[in-house]
């Protein structure tokens, strides 16, 4: 039972948690409210993201808050950063469905061609990086390296072992 109720993205390996491994210094901080470390261009509406993803590029979405109407641009980035909203809202739940990296509730300005991050500005086009799990934003390319936790290791062992019965008993 408590194989059924879990995300299957968590199962069957498709999420992975990446930990940054350099000493990047973040620019703004948020809510990290759906896992991963990831890098793009900074689009600030959903036309531009896939402007950007059908150059071939790997787009973060920067919104205040996003709502059905951006399902679009969030289908084709990678990450999603948000001025506002926490676990909850809109933005963290499409993610963390998706799949996608999200920062939500971020202290950064959107402003109509940038957003500001402190004393930083960061032009739309840019390359930004966002750590989904520690709500963490960096200017440029972060490197990280996934993690293996042994606790995910462990439900997918069982998921793998429940996998086997299922078609063992299907078979009979």
């Amino acid at each position: 039972e408590a194989i059924l109720r879990m995300p299957a993205s968590i199962v069957d390996g498709s999420l992975t948690i990446t930990r940054r491994d350099d000493d990047s210094v973040a620019v703004a901080h948020g809510l990290g409210v759906s896992p991963g470390l990831v890098t793009g261009q900074v689009a600030l509406d959903c036309d531009s993201a896939i402007d950007i993803a059908d150059a071939g590029n790997s787009v973060i979405l920067v919104r205040s808050e996003t709502s059905p109407e951006d399902v679009h641009g969030m289908g084709v980035s990678v990450g999603i950063l948000t001025s506002s909203g926490g676990m909850m809202s809109h933005a963290a739940l499409v993610a963390r469905e998706w799949g996608i990296a999200a920062v939500c509730g971020a202290d950064i300005n959107i402003a109509d061609k940038s957003f500001t991050a402190g004393p930083v500005r960061i032009k739309a086009g840019e390359t930004v990086s966002i750590d989904g799990s520690t709500g963490e934003v960096f200017l440029g390319t972060v490197h990280g390296a996934p993690v293996t936790d042994p606790y995910v290791e462990t439900v997918r062992r069982w998921a793998a072992e429940f996998s086997q019965q299922e078609k063992h008993y299907g078979q009979a």
